[in-house]
C-alpha cells in the first residue's frame, strides 16, 4: 500500500480486520463444528419411530382394502374397512337428466379389543358389535367413502354415508344413511329424501359435508341430528358451496365450524358456511389432484396431498410451505395415509411402508413387507396405533413407538 495516497491507505487500514500473528485465512478453525442435532438428521434414514406387536385381523375377504379408518372417539377401538363390490353403474333420474355413480363398496368393522373371528350380519340387523362385523348398506352399496362424526363427544360412534336405493321404478336413488356403530347398534339408518350427494364427506357437530351430485364443483352443508336411540334422523340443507372450478376430490371441517375443501382446480379453500363467503384460500400447483387432507384438532393447520408433493398451511398465520417427496427422500414413497394430529405421514415404499416426519418428510421408521401390495393405512386419533390392509383383504395393526 505505499503507492497509494496517505489518507486513503489509512481509510482502507481501519476498514480491515485486525491481523492476528499466530493465525492465517487458511487455518483450520480452533474448534471442532458441533454434532449434527436430531433435527438436521445427520442420519437420513435414522430410526425415531418404531412399529411394534403386528398383529393381523380376521381378513375381510379377498378383495383389495381400499380404505381404512378409526373411529375419532377418543379411545374407542373401532377399526373400519372399506372393500370394492363389483362394479355396477348405478344410473338414477332426477329432473329428466341421469347421473352415473361412483364405485360400490362394503363395510367392514373391527372391535379392536377383542379381535376373535368374523361376525356377519343382515344389514338392517341391530346385533352388537362384539368382534367385526360387515354391511353393504341394504344390497345397494355405499357410493364412495363414509365419514364418521367430530366433535361429537365420546357418547356415541355415528358413521354416515351416501348409499344407493332401488325406486318403485327400480331406479337408484342416492340417499344419506348413518348409522350407530359404537353402542353395538349397526344399520339403524335415517334416509334423507332428495339428498343428491355423494363422497367425498366430511361430518363434525351437527354439520355435515358432501359432494353434490348434479355439480360436482359445489358442496352441500347439511345440518344433521341423529339420534341413536330410536335411529330417526333429521336433517336439511343449510347452504350450497359453490367456490371451485373443478371436481371437489376432498372436504373438511374446522373445529371453528368453516368448511375446507380442495378440488383438481388446485385450490384448497376455507369458506365461511354461515354466508358462503371464501374465508381464505391458496393455489397449489401441482400434477395431479389433492388425493389426502388433514386438519389438525386445533385447527391450527391443514395438510394436503397432491401426488407425492406435502403441502402444509397455517391458518394462523396464513404461511404455506411444502416439499416434494422425491426430493427429501433417497427412494420413492406414495403416500397413503395422514395421522389425525398431522403429526405423521404413512406411505408405500417398494420395501413395504414408512413413516416420516409430516412437516419435513424426513424418515422416522418403516416396516419391510414382501406379500401383497400395500393399499390402505390409517393411524388412530392418539397416533398409538397404525393400521395397514393390501389387495388381498389382509389388515395387520401395529402399535407405534416413538423415541
Amino acid at each position: 500500500m505505499t503507492d497509494l495516497p496517505p489518507r486513503f491507505t489509512t481509510d482502507l487500514a481501519d476498514a480491515l480486520p485486525a491481523a492476528s500473528s499466530s493465525r492465517r485465512w487458511d487455518d483450520p478453525p480452533e474448534h471442532d463444528p458441533p454434532p449434527p442435532s436430531s433435527q438436521d438428521d445427520g442420519d437420513p434414514l435414522k430410526t425415531t419411530l418404531l412399529l411394534i406387536n403386528p398383529t393381523p385381523l380376521p381378513p375381510a375377504g379377498p378383495a383389495e382394502i381400499v380404505h381404512l379408518a378409526f373411529s375419532p372417539v377418543p379411545g374407542s377401538p373401532l377399526l373400519l374397512a372399506a372393500v370394492p363390490r363389483e362394479f355396477v353403474s348405478h344410473s338414477f333420474k332426477d329432473y329428466h337428466m341421469t347421473f352415473t355413480s361412483a364405485p360400490c363398496h362394503s363395510l367392514h368393522f373391527w372391535n379392536l379389543g377383542t379381535m376373535h373371528g368374523l361376525q356377519r350380519y343382515a344389514p338392517k340387523g341391530l346385533k352388537k358389535l362384539t368382534e367385526s362385523c360387515s354391511f353393504t348398506a341394504g344390497g345397494g352399496g355405499i357410493n364412495g367413502l363414509p365419514a364418521f362424526r367430530r366433535g361429537g363427544g365420546d357418547a356415541d360412534v355415528l358413521l354416515a354415508a351416501a348409499r344407493f336405493e332401488l325406486t318403485a321404478n327400480n331406479i337408484s336413488m342416492p340417499k344419506l344413511a348413518a348409522y350407530d356403530v359404537g353402542r353395538g347398534a349397526v344399520g339403524r339408518e335415517g334416509l334423507v329424501g332428495g339428498s343428491m350427494i355423494r363422497a367425498p364427506m366430511a361430518w363434525r357437530g351437527e354439520r355435515m359435508a358432501a359432494v353434490s351430485v348434479r355439480d360436482e364443483t359445489r358442496v352441500v352443508v347439511l345440518r344433521f341430528s341423529f339420534v341413536a336411540s330410536t335411529g330417526m334422523m333429521k336433517t336439511g340443507i343449510e347452504r350450497e358451496v359453490a367456490g371451485h372450478l373443478g371436481e371437489v376430490k376432498l372436504v373438511g371441517f374446522l373445529p371453528t365450524g368453516e368448511l375446507v375443501s380442495a378440488g383438481v382446480d388446485g385450490y384448497v379453500r376455507v369458506t365461511s358456511v354461515e354466508d358462503g363467503r371464501t374465508v381464505r384460500r391458496i393455489y397449489v400447483s401441482a400434477r395431479v389432484g389433492p388425493g389426502l387432507m388433514g386438519v389438525a384438532p386445533d385447527g391450527g393447520v391443514v395438510v394436503t396431498v397432491w401426488g407425492r408433493e406435502v403441502v402444509v398451511w397455517e391458518m394462523g398465520s396464513g404461511k404455506v410451505t411444502g416439499y416434494n417427496l422425491d426430493a427429501v427422500r433417497s427412494y420413492e414413497c406414495w403416500p397413503l395415509c395422514v395421522s389425525p394430529d398431522c403429526r405423521y405421514l404413512v406411505c408405500r415404499t417398494e420395501d413395504g411402508l414408512d413413516v416420516s416426519d409430516l412437516w419435513t418428510g424426513k424418515f422416522k421408521g418403516e416396516w419391510v413387507w414382501k406379500g401383497p401390495l400395500i393399499t390402505a393405512a390409517a393411524v388412530n386419533e392418539e397416533s398409538t396405533v397404525l393400521a395397514v390392509g393390501d389387495c388381498k383383504g389382509g389388515i395387520q395393526t401395529f402399535e407405534i413407538i416413538t423415541a
